[in-house]
């Protein structure tokens, strides 16, 4: 199992990055690179998600779509593994449109409602220099994510679990990735048993 120290938040380049680099259903030779970084604030968790793509397939732009049949990054989150399996799932494409539920499986899921998602604060940004790359930053009130997990111990020490993903399920190369590996033997991100740990520092 996977951990992931999330510090304080003090300095983007020094956060310590979630390598998604695990390709559990090779479907062809596309390994596109991405990777995450999260932190945490007394108020909120803070996380990035970048993927070195020259040309992402963005067709939606608006929250609640299937974005994940686009160039997709996600981060699914369970913030008080000890009290269940719930988790939300985080699915971003890379114009910043977002689909989030919550839930314990694929089948038993929640639309957040458009208020909840009007307090995240996202922003999607694109660069095309000597490494073509694009990046969602999110930041989640601690609010929030009581309102769904119940109170939490924020703060050093406190141990949730999740996993990174990249995919694309109707691009030119089709291709799903994970941090965490996964032990699935057809495509599936949707396995809280295969979360890896994510501990505030």
């Amino acid at each position: 199992m996977n951990t992931l120290d999330i510090p304080r938040l003090t300095q983007y380049d020094i956060l310590p990055a979630a390598l998604i680099n695990q390709f559990p259903w090779p479907e062809n030779d596309y390994r596109p690179r991405a990777e995450a970084r999260a932190a945490w604030t007394p108020d909120a968790l803070h996380f990035w998600l970048t993927a070195w793509e020259a040309e992402p397939l963005t067709r939606f732009f608006e929250h609640q779509s299937p974005v994940y049949t686009d160039s997709c990054l996600e981060f699914f989150l369970n913030a008080c593994p000890d009290a269940g399996r719930r988790y939300l799932n985080f699915e971003f494409n890379s114009a910043g449109s977002l689909l989030l539920y919550i839930g314990d499986s694929r089948y038993s899921r929640k639309s957040l409602k458009p208020a909840e998602l009007g307090r995240l604060k996202i922003r999607a940004g694109q660069q095309l220099d000597d490494e073509p790359r694009w990046q969602i930053a999110c930041v989640v009130p601690l609010d929030l994510l009581e309102d769904h997990f119940g109170h939490l111990a924020w703060g050093p020490g406190l141990v949730m679990a999740g996993n990174f993903y990249k995919c694309g399920d109707q691009t030119a190369q089709p291709h799903c990735a994970c941090w965490n590996p996964i032990t699935a033997s057809k495509p599936d991100f949707h396995r809280p048993e295969d979360f890896g740990r994510l501990i505030l520092t």
